[in-house]
């Protein structure tokens, strides 16, 4: 996954490795990562839903992801190419 966002999806997966089970906010995320609040919203909803946060409040989610995810299975759920075209 050579991309100048690499960094930021290397980053995101060691928080939410870090997290697992606890809650966080996308302040929170986007202090690790990065990324704008903005991007983390907009990777919750196109990407992470029930994958790897759930939301249990306003403002407020928890880290849902698969301990075993790996870093190169998190970075394919960042893919903006389908997989079937790959």
């Amino acid at each position: 996954m050579p991309t100048e966002n690499y960094q930021n999806v290397r980053a995101a997966h060691a928080f939410f490795q870090a997290n697992l089970g606890n809650e966080t906010s996308f302040r929170d995320i986007a202090n690790a990562t990065g990324w704008k609040e903005s991007s983390v919203s907009t990777y919750f909803n196109k990407k992470w839903k029930g994958l790897v946060l759930e939301r249990t409040g306003r403002g407020v989610y928890r880290v849902c992801m698969p301990s075993d995810m790996s870093l190169e299975d998190f970075g394919e759920l960042h893919s903006q190419v389908d997989e079937h075209l790959r």
